[in-house]
């Protein structure tokens, strides 16, 4: 079992700021199966490749911006504020936004280590 100790300094490890076009903080369950954070940024444009693809099941809820999603078979998805969108564990393609965004996640990482 994990201690109230152990798990401030979790979340003290997993808060990161990155300057000013990053921002996060995330929050992970004392099993480490379940985590869940808000993110912003500026614009990305950001790749999601390889065998494994994207590495967990996510939802998404926007809070501010847009993103568009671009799966590899070409398909589209625009997320704008007050909707939710679901990645699938795997999924591949690219996020892209051409201003500040913010969402708020939960996922079940793979393979997390204490």
């Amino acid at each position: 079992m994990v201690s109230a100790h152990d798990l401030e300094r979790i979340a003290k490890d997993r808060r990161v700021k990155s300057g000013p076009n990053e921002d996060r903080e995330t929050y992970l369950s004392s099993d480490r199966r379940f985590e869940t954070g808000v993110y912003s940024s500026g614009p990305i444009h950001e790749v999601i490749n390889g065998p494994k693809g994207y590495p967990n099941h996510e939802m998404i809820y926007l809070l501010a911006g847009e993103i568009t999603m671009t799966a590899t078979d070409g398909a589209k998805t625009k997320i704008g504020p007050g909707q939710p969108v679901t990645i699938p564990k795997g999924w591949t393609g690219t996020f892209e936004s051409g201003s500040y965004v913010k969402l708020y996640s939960i996922y079940y990482p793979d393979g997390l280590e204490p």
